[in-house]
């Protein structure tokens, strides 16, 4: 029932109390039977001849009052109801007076007429009426409490007309307090009553979303928002459900063309979610077309700040290396304006990963994921674990990330869920699960591939290096990795003065050894690579001097029968000597009895051997008995026919002469060697090289010595990986049990503590909310009691003169349900 229904109501109760002549009286009538209509206009032009005629009279005040209210005269309708309320101080008459207050921006003063209202007293519906007008009054004064206190004192017990309204009044009362459970069940009844009134929809709608109820408050609000399309604040009320239910098609269909039209907060707000919105698709221009204009206006509105950092994160993602510096510069600033937040610390993790800064990512990202981020960050964090060769840490954090709850991914940021999509925290999982098993695996056909095996070799001591328990299998694969690493060893020997210096020099092609026609080879040279030119003289007692090559054969001739220095190591930067140790020998049969016994030593150590003989003299039977005495020499040894240019100066003459030496070898020999390979070491170091036969002679050991020690090296290398592999293995699976055994108790834990918790909540807290209850009656009483003492006046003559001053009941009443509530909370 409309205030002009009830009021048009009792005019005809109160006609014969009014001394009106007929003809005002007729007047009278026709102005009540236009009010009934709605024809407000009319009755007032009836209502103001009457009151020309007859000024002041209290009806005729109240309406005038009451036809000037439903034109939206509030400020003339107040003052004519003022002074009816002066006349007739009446529960109606004040309550009509207060909306007229309330119409013209008198919150105040609706307030009071409403409280004189109340204490004149007013029952029934009116009674009802009077606290919703009082609770709506409270709330425009920014007082919710006292709002939802008049409220529901009024509707203890109310049924029947006006408990819709008075609904609506407490439901947006309890959403100002932050109540939203009990907001949307007063706002939901005040909407099936049918007595809520416009903006009931868009509360209720609120209360939803402030509740969890996306998908509930989308189709409340996108109902509200369709029926009252004009209302801005609706309008991106729904897009704030829309985004929250997923609906990212619903955000922009709501707000596209009228964020223009927004203004102040609400229109910020429309270009936050926009800009959101355009993240979700991944179209980071249009977010940034969005926001960024507006982030002068939105100082402080963490949103659009948030918005333009993501977005320029994605424009760096893309290579833009610019927007990545601008990308961090807006997450520090989030930082600023919005706090310690897992989403600024996520974008700053984030933007170190794409800068490859693992270490500060990993802090950031650490830091996001203990602020409470749900955002995706454990794919990040496992990539930096993985990086950082925490592999443990990794498994555990993707293996997490891969068993979250079906349906998250509509939480996560566009960053993350383009990580899943990519499918990169499958791949970064099973790379870690990869690097928790050893790396074992040479292929078949790759296990005497002296490069493919060394690889494995070389992961597998990485891995077994950085993993507990494996001392012994580690130490066995670090010598296979020497052995494979280490340089193959060629033997140079033959009598003293066959040339051997000259062919070593000819082989590296440079004079780097001495070259003489005495025996100055009087101990093993090593010819092996070094970064600078010098000579290693190694003691007998071992101890070794650097000295440079020109001082080599003083020092030797010195040391001419002494002994002092065991062997010569010669460091050269030649590529070559990288992966072959030259080792020049002293001759057999030489003056010096030590000479043979050095060449004797290098015989049994070295892989393969070069033989150098002087072709004038071909191999003597001291250097056949020699050769037969040697372990596997047809698969180690070449012959080398050194100074063939001495044969002849004809070339043909010469070619005969050679062949005639060669098949004097072969008979002697009988098969003790690789082959025999005629050379000139001088024409070679002359430059010669074609006519030297050095070519073939170089050819020959990369295909018949070098491959075959290589491919026998990986073989070996490879028995021994293999023999290490179960052991690896099986600590490889010990490990991962006990990662899963962790896991599981780490699960079983946060299982155990949830239990406590809800435990603890469902029993501990209202036994503890019992206990403060009690004790908080018995001070409230105290502190009602105190109240009424320090008003009550002092005895004695003064008291008897002052007026008596008391809380009122109702105030009274107020503060202890006030301090009440608050407690609880």
């Amino acid at each position: 029932m409309s205030l002009l229904d009830r009021w048009t109501g009792r005019v005809v109760g109160f006609f014969d109390d009014v001394l009106l002549p007929d003809e005002q009286r007729v007047q009278l009538v026709r102005a009540r039977r236009a009010l009934e209509e709605g024809r407000a206009a009319e009755a007032l032009v009836f209502l103001e001849q009457i009151e020309a005629r007859r000024p002041g009279h209290a009806k005729v005040l109240e309406l005038i009052g009451l036809a000037r209210l439903a034109l939206g005269d509030g400020a003339g309708a107040s003052k004519a109801l003022r002074e009816a309320a002066l006349q007739r101080p009446e529960g109606e008459v004040l309550w009509a007076l207060a909306q007229a207050l309330e119409a013209s921006g008198e919150v105040r003063g609706a307030r009071d007429a409403l409280r004189e209202a109340q204490r004149v007293g007013v029952g029934g519906e009116l009674a009802l009426r009077v606290a919703a007008s009082l609770g709506r009054v409270y709330l425009r004064l920014g007082r919710a409490d006292r709002a939802a206190h008049e409220v529901r004192r009024a509707l203890r017990g109310a049924s029947g007309p006006g408990v819709g309204a008075a609904q609506e009044v407490l439901g947006r009362a309890l959403l100002a307090r932050g109540e939203a459970q009990e907001a949307s069940s007063s706002l939901r009844a005040a909407r099936e009553s049918g007595e809520g009134s416009g903006e009931v929809d868009a509360r209720y709608g609120e209360a939803l979303l402030r509740c969890g109820d996306a998908p509930g408050a989308w189709a409340v609000l996108g109902a509200a928002s369709a029926s009252r399309p004009e209302d801005g604040a609706t309008r991106v009320l729904a897009a704030q459900a829309a985004w929250a239910a997923g609906d990212v098609a619903g955000v922009e269909g709501l707000l596209a063309s009228w964020a223009a039209r927004l203004e102040g907060a609400s229109g910020l707000e429309a270009r936050v979610l926009l800009g959101r919105a355009a993240l979700r698709r991944g179209a980071w221009s249009a977010a940034l077309g969005w926001v960024e204009p507006a982030l002068v206006e939105a100082r402080g509105l963490t949103g659009a700040v948030a918005v333009v950092a993501e977005a320029r994160l994605m424009q760096a993602a893309a290579g833009d290396r610019v927007a990545l510096e601008a990308a961090e510069a807006m997450f520090e600033r989030l930082r600023e304006v919005g706090g310690e937040s897992a989403e600024a610390w996520a974008g700053l993790g984030r933007c170190r990963l794409l800068a490859g800064a693992w270490a500060g990512a990993r802090r950031a990202l650490e830091q996001a994921r203990e602020l409470g981020s749900a955002d995706g960050v454990e794919v990040e964090l496992g990539r930096c674990a993985l990086e950082a060769g925490d592999v443990s840490a990794a498994v555990a954090l993707l293996s997490g990330w891969a068993q979250r709850e079906a349906g998250a991914g509509e939480a996560l940021s566009a960053w993350a869920r383009a990580a899943e999509a990519s499918g990169e925290a499958a791949r970064l999982l099973a790379a870690a699960r990869g690097r928790l098993r050893p790396p074992l695996e040479v292929a078949p056909e790759a296990s005497g591939d002296p490069r493919a095996v060394s690889r494995a070799v070389q992961a597998a001591v990485a891995w077994a290096a950085q993993t507990p328990g494996t001392g012994e299998v580690l130490a066995g694969l670090r010598v296979a990795q020497e052995a494979l690493e280490q340089p193959l060893s060629v033997a140079v020997m033959g009598e003293f003065n066959a040339g051997k210096s000259s062919l070593v020099n000819a082989l590296l092609g440079e004079a780097i050894v001495p070259m003489g026609v005495l025996p100055t080879t009087a101990h093993i040279n090593v010819m092996r690579y070094g970064t600078r030119r010098v000579a290693e003289l190694h003691g007998a007692d071992g101890a070794v001097e650097e000295v440079a090559f020109s001082e080599v054969r003083r020092r030797v001739k010195e040391d001419e029968g002494a002994g002092q220095i065991d062997h010569l190591e010669y460091l050269y930067p030649h590529p070559d000597l990288r992966r072959v140790h030259l080792w020049d020998t002293p001759g057999f049969n030489a003056l010096n009895a030590d000479h043979e016994a050095q060449a004797r030593r290098a015989l049994e150590r070295a892989e393969a051997i070069l033989w150098v003989c002087d072709a004038a003299q071909a191999l003597t039977r001291s250097e056949l008995d020699v050769l037969a005495e040697l372990r596997a020499p047809e698969e180690r040894v070449l012959v080398v026919l050194n100074k063939v240019d001495r044969l002849g100066e004809d070339a043909a003459a010469r070619a005969a002469a050679v062949a005639e030496v060669v098949a004097h070898l072969e008979e002697g020999l009988a098969g003790r060697a690789l082959g025999i390979f005629p050379v000139s070491a001088l024409l070679a170091l002359q430059g010669q090289g074609e006519g030297s036969g050095l070519p073939q002679l170089r050819a020959a050991l990369e295909a018949s010595v070098f491959d075959r020690a290589g491919r026998l090296k990986a073989l070996e290398a490879t028995a021994r990986l293999e023999g290490a592999a179960e052991t690896l293995r099986g600590i490889s699976a010990a490990r991962l049990a006990l990662l899963q055994g962790l896991r599981e108790t780490l699960a079983g834990v946060e299982a155990r503590i949830q239990a406590e918790e809800a435990r603890f909540i469902a029993e501990r807290i209202p036994q503890e909310q019992r206990m403060l209850a009690d004790q908080l009656d018995f001070l409230l009483t105290v502190i009602e009691r105190e109240i009424h003492e320090a008003l009550r006046p002092s005895p004695g003559l003064m008291g008897a003169l002052l007026t008596r001053v008391e809380l009122a009941e109702e105030d009274a009443e107020f503060i202890t349900e006030l301090l009440v509530q608050r407690f609880k909370q």
